[in-house]
């Protein structure tokens, strides 16, 4: 039977612990190449993987400062688990949003990465 267990994000060299969700967006950026005589092939482009976060925010403060990061606007390296192995790269973090609500308590952000260089498939 298969084993099924959500990993942290890393971030920074530290697990995101917070995180509660991950979109991993993976494209190849090829693109159609067109003559007089129709659909020629499709070339190779450079692959890139960005990723979506999100997160509750503890009032006492995250195990990761995403804002701080942002602000920064530094690359970071960025790993996650994939498929039984794990992948790291440079991302920078282009956005995040909070959205803190009274009513239940609750402070949750989101963040978008954008992968800033290649992947490596560590383990």
């Amino acid at each position: 039977m298969a084993e099924f267990q959500f990993f942290p994000t890393d971030v920074d060299g530290k697990a995101f612990a917070e995180a509660n969700g991950r979109k991993v967006d993976v494209k190849n950026n090829g693109a159609r190449q067109e003559g007089a005589s129709g659909i020629l092939g499709i070339s190779n482009g450079i692959p890139t993987v960005d990723i979506d976060l999100t997160s509750v925010c503890p009032v006492n403060g995250a195990s990761v400062d995403m804002m701080a990061l942002t602000l920064a606007q530094q690359v970071i390296n960025v790993g996650f688990f994939h498929n039984g192995a794990f992948f790291v790269g440079p991302y920078k973090i282009m956005s995040g949003s909070l959205d803190d609500k009274s009513k239940d308590g609750t402070s949750m952000g989101s963040w978008k990465l954008e992968n800033a260089g290649p992947m490596t498939k560590v383990a």
